[in-house]
């Protein structure tokens, strides 16, 4: 031992000076009080939020943000670091750019308002056009209703006429009228002309939903009402129940033409709508409103950092709105509720794993059809 610290010790006459106590470079000591700050005002935000912090932890970074000159050592810089680490685990997700960002209210305005600008503008584009969808959807089934009772009331008045029970009569000029003239057989002549209007004015109005491009039969007597009264009313006194009812009948055929084409035009033009472009428009909707509400509660819990990487959320919600669009009707889980597509549109964008979700379960749908009926391994092969 004494031969190891004769060894170790100066030789006679040498002079020597004490070594001077390592410390950190400057550029690593400004980082450090940039850190130290960010701690700080973690500390300050435990202490209003009521969670409780290691007393060493606290004691160091006050001292640091006081004086970072006494940690500029290694040592003390690494245990300084070390001390900040356990504070930002205990605080997560709270983070200090997160505070910051929670107090810069400029930063939060302006990332809540471009997604409150996209909501505004996809509801100005759904209201109408679900609006328009369901108003011409509702006059639709309503036309085809009253062509369909219409049609019973013309088979109803022609079988009357042409039996063989129905004796022929002659009106004051002479001419055959094979009609009875009974209460039921006028009021039903009374009701196939009534709905003959309503089919035509429902008619006229599906067609200005798609720009008056179905051609209107009575287009040439629409400005005349009197043109337009012998064509859709009885006329007084029925002085001939027949002729009547090739009248009514000669009508209501042109009239049924004219609602039938005007049909399948709004379901060709606000079908499409409904199935390919609502759909899309709900899901990012439903998107935008999870954004919305997920940063409310970001700000609430002090983690917004105002960091936009929403893109492929976006891109999801428009997939699966197509998607969704291609089917008719869902059902939920017991199969008791019915689910509109453009519901579960909207759920798509709000949370994308019920789109996984119910990729999911169509692919497990195929692979039970396909194990039951054979598809599987061959026989006698695992």
């Amino acid at each position: 031992m004494s031969d190891a610290r004769a060894s170790q010790s100066p030789p006679p006459g040498v002079v020597t000076l004490p070594t001077a106590e390592a410390k950190i470079s400057a550029a690593s000591s400004a980082a450090l009080l940039s850190k130290v700050q960010d701690a700080q005002s973690l500390l300050f935000y435990a202490a209003e939020a009521g969670i409780e912090v290691d007393d060493g932890i606290r004691r160091d970074v006050l001292s640091a943000a006081a004086d970072i000159g006494a940690y500029s050592s290694p040592d003390a810089a690494a245990a300084l670091v070390a001390g900040m680490t356990r504070l930002t685990r205990a605080l997560n997700p709270v983070t200090a750019l997160s505070l910051a960002t929670c107090l810069d209210g400029d930063e939060v305005e302006l990332t809540v308002k471009v997604y409150r600008r996209v909501a505004i503008f996809l509801a100005l584009l759904i209201i109408p056009i679900s609006l328009v969808t369901f108003v011409t959807t509702s006059i639709s089934e309503a036309t085809l209703k009253d062509i369909t009772d219409a049609n019973a009331l013309a088979v109803k008045l022609t079988d009357e006429e042409s039996s063989p029970k129905t004796q022929s009569q002659q009106d004051a000029q002479g001419k055959s009228d094979r009609l009875p003239r009974e209460i039921n057989v006028i009021r039903d002549l009374q009701a196939l002309a009534g709905t003959t209007r309503a089919v035509d004015a429902r008619a006229r109005q599906l067609n200005w939903f798609v720009a008056n491009i179905v051609d209107d039969p009575f287009a040439a007597d629409r400005k005349n009402p009197e043109a337009m009264r012998e064509k859709f009313d009885l006329r007084a006194g029925l002085p001939n129940l027949s002729d009547a009812l090739r009248d009514r009948i000669s009508n209501f055929q042109l009239v049924r033409q004219f609602a039938q084409s005007t049909r399948e035009s709004i379901s060709t033009a606000y079908g499409a709508i409904a199935v390919g472009i609502l759909p899309v428009l709900y899901a990012l909707l439903g998107a935008v409103a999870y954004l919305l509400r997920s940063y409310q509660q970001q700000l609430k819990d002090r983690t917004f950092t105002g960091a936009d990487n929403h893109v492929s959320r976006f891109v999801i919600a428009a997939i699966g709105g197509g998607v969704v669009g291609l089917f008719t009707n869902f059902t939920s889980g017991n199969g008791a509720a019915s689910i509109s597509p453009l519901a579960i549109a909207f759920l798509v964008g709000y949370a994308t794993d019920v789109f996984f979700s119910f990729l999911d379960s169509f692919v497990q749908t195929f692979n039970r059809g396909s194990a039951a009926s054979g598809g599987g391994s061959p026989k006698g092969k695992p």
